[in-house]
Parts: C-alpha cells; sequence; structure tokens
C-alpha cells in the first residue's frame, strides 16, 4: 500500500509537469502585448514653389487619418496662408509654410521674388531734324516789381513760346519778365520738346526808411520802415484792408466758419471801425448781423504791406469783462490770390505770430504766443502769460523783436518772453527759422466770445447784459535792421530789464483766426 501510494504520487508530479509544458509551449501563458496606435502622416501637395510677389497658390494636405491640419507661415512679412491652404506672396525672400496635425507636420518651401519690370516698347520715332533753343540769360535777379527782358531763337526758326515756372513769383510775356514776389523760379523758353531755361530770383524790394518824428522811439539798430499814427479821421485804406463776415475769404478761398474759433461776432467794413481823437478804435456791439448777435471789426496789411523780420509796436488799450477779446497778431502773406497760403502751405505749418491778445476776464493779464508746427490738427504752439503793472484798460506797450534767430515778446519795454529757433519747427521745411522766415502781416481784431476763453465766454452768455465795448489803438510802427544795426540784433537798449518767464501755457484751439 505504501509502495502504490508512492507510485501515485510520482505519476501526479509528471502529469503536472508535462501539461504545464503544453501551456507554455501553445503560448497559454503568454503574457498579454500592448498595441501600438497607428502613426499619423501629413502630406503637402508640393514642397517647393516659387512665386512673384502679389502671386497666389493654393496647398492641399493630407492626413493619414483624415483629420484636419493647421496652416501655418514662417514669416507673415513674406507670405502668409489662409485656413484652406492659399498662400500669398508679401515680398521677396524665402519662407517655410508648414501644415500640422499634433506632433505629425509637413512642409513646402517658399521663395517669393519681386515682381518683374516690364519695361514698355520704344515707339518708332520718325527721322527728323533735331532742334535746339538758345536763351540770352541762364540766371537773373530781379527786385519784385521790376522786370527784365530775355531773348530766346530757336534753331530752325520757329517762334518760341514762353511759360513761367510759377507765376506767383514772376510772369513771362513775349520774353519780358516780371518779377512778383520774393522768391526762385524758373522762366522757360520751348520749342515743342526742345527748351531753354532761366533761373529768375526775386528779392524783395527795398524799403527807404522813413525819416521819423521826434515823439517815434526808435530801437537801436533799427529804422522806421512804415507806421500808422493814426492821426486822420478815417482808416488809411492804403494801408489797411477790412475783412467782414464769419470766416476768412480770400478771393474766393473761403477759411474755417466762425473764424474756427467759434466766435460770435460778425465782422463789419463800417460802423465798428473809426479813426478819431488821434487813435484807431474797434468797436464790438450787440447788434443783429447774419445769423451772430454781435459785429465788430477786424483789419489786416494784407497785400498791402508785409515783412520778413523786424520790431512791430503798438500803443493799445484794451476792454475788460467776460467774452473780450482783443488782439494784435501777425500771419504769413500768401503767394498767390490762388490760396491764403505761403510756400509752407497753410495754418499753422506756415506759423501765426500772436504779438498780444487778451482774455478780457482776467483785467491786468495778456498772452503772447507762437503758433507752428504741422497742419491742423497737428499743430502745436508756445504761449507765455505777461502780468501787467496796471489794467489792460489803460495804455500799455505790446511788442515783438522777431529775427532768424529768436522771436521776444516786449511789453512796456520790458522783455516778457523769449524762443529760439530751436524751440519751433515746421513739417514744410527743414530749415532752421522757418516757419518764420517769410513775409508776414499785422492784423488788429475784437472777438466776442469763442473757444479761446470758455470760462468767459459762458459768463458772458449767462450774463447777457451786454450793449458795446471798445479797443484802442494809438499807432503801431515796424521798425527793420538798418545798416549800422548790431550785430545780434538785441534790443538792450529799449528791453533792458527781462521779466520772469512763467510756465508755459496751453489751450486749445481749432484755427487761425
Amino acid at each position: 500500500m505504501r509502495f502504490g501510494n508512492a507510485i501515485k504520487r510520482i505519476l501526479f508530479v509528471v502529469t503536472t509537469f508535462v501539461v504545464a509544458f503544453c501551456f507554455v509551449a501553445c503560448g497559454l501563458f503568454k503574457p498579454q502585448e500592448t498595441q501600438k496606435p497607428e502613426k499619423v502622416t501629413v502630406a503637402l501637395s508640393k514642397t517647393s514653389e516659387e512665386m512673384t510677389v502679389g502671386g497666389t497658390f493654393t496647398l492641399t494636405a493630407t492626413v493619414s487619418n483624415g483629420a484636419a491640419v493647421e496652416w501655418i507661415s514662417g514669416d507673415d512679412e513674406i507670405a502668409t496662408v489662409s485656413d484652406d491652404g492659399e498662400v500669398t506672396a508679401v515680398a521677396a525672400g524665402d519662407v517655410k509654410i508648414v501644415a500640422s496635425c499634433g506632433t505629425a507636420m509637413a512642409s513646402c518651401a517658399v521663395t517669393v521674388k519681386e515682381k518683374p519690370t516690364v519695361e514698355p516698347p520704344t515707339p518708332e520715332v520718325p527721322d527728323k531734324p533735331t532742334v535746339t533753343v538758345s536763351i540770352s540769360k541762364k540766371n537773373v535777379s530781379i527786385e519784385e516789381g521790376g522786370s527784365v527782358t530775355l531773348t530766346a531763337t530757336a534753331s530752325d526758326g520757329s517762334a518760341v513760346d514762353w511759360r513761367s515756372g510759377n507765376a506767383a513769383i514772376a510772369t513771362v510775356r513775349g520774353g519780358v519778365v516780371t518779377a512778383v514776389a520774393a522768391g526762385k523760379t524758373n522762366i522757360i523758353a520751348f520749342v515743342d520738346s526742345a527748351y531753354a531755361m532761366c533761373a529768375v530770383t526775386v528779392t524783395e524790394k527795398a524799403v527807404d526808411p522813413i525819416e521819423p518824428t521826434p515823439d517815434i522811439k526808435v530801437p537801436a539798430g533799427y529804422s522806421l520802415v512804415w507806421h500808422d499814427e493814426f492821426d486822420g479821421n478815417a482808416l488809411d485804406t492804403s494801408k489797411w484792408n477790412y475783412q467782414t463776415g464769419t470766416k476768412d475769404n480770400y478771393y474766393g478761398n473761403q477759411g474755417p466758419d466762425y473764424w474756427g474759433n467759434s466766435e460770435l461776432q460778425y465782422y463789419t467794413d463800417s460802423g465798428n471801425v473809426f479813426v478819431r481823437d488821434g487813435s484807431l478804435e474797434i468797436i464790438a456791439k450787440k447788434e443783429r448781423r447774419g445769423d451772430r448777435d454781435y459785429t465788430s471789426g477786424r483789419i489786416v496789411t494784407r497785400d498791402k504791406a508785409s515783412w520778413t523780420f523786424g520790431y512791430m509796436e503798438a500803443k493799445m488799450k484794451l476792454p475788460k469783462g467776460n467774452g473780450m477779446w482783443p488782439a494784435f497778431w501777425m500771419l504769413p502773406q500768401p503767394n498767390s490770390h490762388a490760396s491764403s497760403n505761403n510756400d509752407y502751405g497753410g495754418w499753422a505749418a506756415n506759423g501765426e505770430i500772436d504779438i498780444m491778445e487778451a482774455k478780457g476776464r482776467l483785467q491786468n493779464k495778456v498772452d503772447t504766443t507762437l503758433h507752428f508746427g504741422g497742419y491742423w490738427p497737428q499743430n502745436t504752439y508756445r504761449s507765455h502769460e505777461t502780468t501787467l503793472s496796471s489794467d489792460i484798460d489803460e495804455w500799455h506797450t505790446y511788442a515783438v523783436e522777431w529775427t532768424a534767430e529768436y522771436i521776444e515778446w516786449i511789453v512796456d519795454g520790458k522783455s516778457a518772453f523769449k524762443l529760439t529757433n530751436d524751440s519751433w519747427y515746421t513739417v514744410a521745411s527743414n530749415e532752421p527759422s522757418a516757419p518764420f522766415d517769410k513775409p508776414f502781416y499785422i492784423l488788429f481784431n475784437f472777438a466776442v466770445g469763442g473757444t479761446y476763453d470758455p470760462a468767459g465766454t459762458q459768463a458772458f452768455l449767462e450774463a447777457n447784459n451786454f450793449t458795446s465795448a471798445a479797443m484802442y489803438v494809438d499807432y503801431v510802427r515796424v521798425f527793420q535792421k538798418s545798416e549800422k544795426s548790431v550785430s545780434d540784433g538785441s534790443l538792450r537798449a529799449v528791453a533792458s530789464a527781462v521779466a520772469p518767464q512763467a510756465a508755459i501755457l496751453k489751450r486749445e484751439e481749432t484755427g487761425n483766426r
């Protein structure tokens, strides 16, 4: 029995081993393998392409699993690509356009070239003799108002035609050149396409100094060249023009409505400007005219007198009260009747010099301002407020010394404010003195209300009790450098004391007045 049991145990062990071997051999106990994901690939319809600027082509992308792709340009400044694969050439260069799907991607190398310049075919020109034109002078200088005669001949004897490069500077008729205004231009003599040219320089007409009366104080180094003492009984229209209405109208060239500053007055040429008792008197009145409830006056020397550099002075008595806006100032003389602009264009790239303007609300203060920079609304300015020794309705003198290097404002014989030419500029020129190196004319006006002093205008309208007010000008004088002028152009004899300069003031304006 014991032996039999032993035999049984041996048979069980052997049997178990054989069965286990069979399972292992058949793979029944083999560990289960992890299934790898399918690899995604992206293929493009093109792997390289050449284009010219402005051209387009479309790439197509095939993804192995059918998923969508994202399109990417390596440099959008060379070529862009849309969501549907359209490539647009922007500028010359090399760039890669990529289609990506997850971590899979494919790229197309794109070379963008400049668009070739197509030369137009040269037309066949029939043979004909070459004509030349000769002119008597290649260069000439003329004073304003003067003239010179040029002659020109064509080699084949043809009649010569004449043309001026700028009729606002010089005109030409039959070879006679007439100088109109200071500047440079060309006079052209031509036959068909053949021509000859003369460079013309027009210089400002020399102004003879005026012998001043003993009561006229002449600044050191200067001579009196123009003045109005207002001693008569009417405005001297050989020196002054009236400006009327609610906007500038220069030979049909319209300025901004209400003088660009929402002013309340209508300017007239009668009933508001008087010369009496030795003074100019400009009166503002409560009086309906046009669509305005007030009338006033504005006079200018435009087209009759203008100056480049000098010492300009006026003795004035100004109105006090809310909404009162008297001014003594200068604007550029236009080049021609075709426009109110000068060589630097329009306001304020062509400049504005405010010698004095006052807010009637501030009874003992005046402003001095320089406008320059760009064309409205890119204009800018520098401004200074001066406190007077007494109220504005008493007599004070207001002056400006204007040179190529600086502009200095002088009040009651004392320097109030000074700017050097590195303080101003114009977008129209790189000249250091520009735009204040061209002729400017003088203006006197008395505005009512407007954006210059909004607080004063609001109080003026709310009070609604205004009847009339006046500004007075005892004299206005213009001095320019004499031959014996001091080298630095200073006026220390006139402006011996320099007042402290207050902080630069800023104000919003929508245009010149």
